[in-house]
């Protein structure tokens, strides 16, 4: 999980109730600084709202693309969603806008760089970001996403949705 701050400190300049745990729940904390640290909601979160204006669901988490994708360069960072949420490759990606109507980019942060067709073992979608977007590893309900791990049969698995929130499923 990473703690964004305008700047590092040294412990022994920070009161007791300011410093930041190394670890959390057997999680390490990472205090990243940034300068310029914005409201937190600058910063995104897996399982926070996306929308492409038509469509709105659920930024599922981030990922980095590997030299193997076709679609970006190796070290893009990624978001990730589903086909029924950014269904049109190239089109922009974000939260609503304030005035809610799209005649500016001031709510976008990303554009949809693939959306295969829906199958019935795949809905998946992945989008670019743009540079200078914040974003964590850190997904809603769930904590910190880190490393890999490949499929397994019957591995369970977790997921927060805007509109389920926290729910549990098994590989299947």
């Amino acid at each position: 999980y990473q703690v964004f701050v305008d700047r590092k400190k040294a412990l022994g300049d920070l009161p007791p109730d300011e410093r930041i745990v190394a670890e959390r729940l057997g999680v390490p904390l990472d205090v990243v600084a940034v300068g310029n640290v914005t409201r937190e909601d600058e910063v995104l979160l897996g399982g926070s709202q996306v929308s492409d204006r038509d469509h709105t669901g659920t930024l599922g988490a981030f990922a980095v693309a590997t030299g193997a994708n076709a679609h970006v360069p190796a070290g893009t960072p990624l978001l990730l969603t589903n086909h029924h949420v950014t269904p049109t490759t190239g089109r922009l990606v974000g939260r609503s806008c304030p005035c809610d109507c799209w005649c500016c980019q001031c709510g976008d942060f990303g554009r949809v760089v693939d959306s295969p067709a829906v199958t019935s073992a795949v809905d998946a979608a992945i989008s670019s970001l743009h540079p200078g977007v914040r974003f964590s590893n850190h997904v809603i309900g769930i904590g910190p996403l880190r490393g890999t791990v490949a499929a397994a049969m019957g591995m369970r698995v977790a997921k927060f949705g805007i509109t389920t929130e926290l729910t549990f499923g098994q590989v299947q």
